[in-house]
């Protein structure tokens, strides 16, 4: 994923399934009956997928007072990994 593509917005994969299961947060993929367990910033992020990246990248930096460029880092990372597991897409132009 290019930088531009991660700057654009995301919605998750229609079949992902998100659930918290005790004290963790869970995503699975059905098609390749795959769990995959959300630290918080992965999280924070799925919870908020359908928000333009740069709402996101604001959101996680006013709740966990990190720099704006922490708070980029780690949100693009996130979203590489979810666009590589095949978890999100970009969203459909209206």
């Amino acid at each position: 994923m290019s930088a531009t593509q991660a700057m654009s917005n995301f919605q998750p994969n229609a079949d992902i399934i998100f659930r918290e299961v005790g004290d963790a947060f869970v995503l699975y993929d059905p098609n390749q009956d795959a769990l995959h367990t959300l630290n918080s910033t992965a999280q924070f992020v799925w919870e908020h997928i359908e928000l333009p990246v740069e709402t996101i990248i604001a959101k996680l930096q006013s709740t966990y007072q990190v720099s704006p460029e922490t708070a980029q880092r780690d949100i693009i990372q996130t979203l590489e990994q979810f666009h590589t597991l095949g978890l999100i897409q970009n969203q459909s132009p209206q």
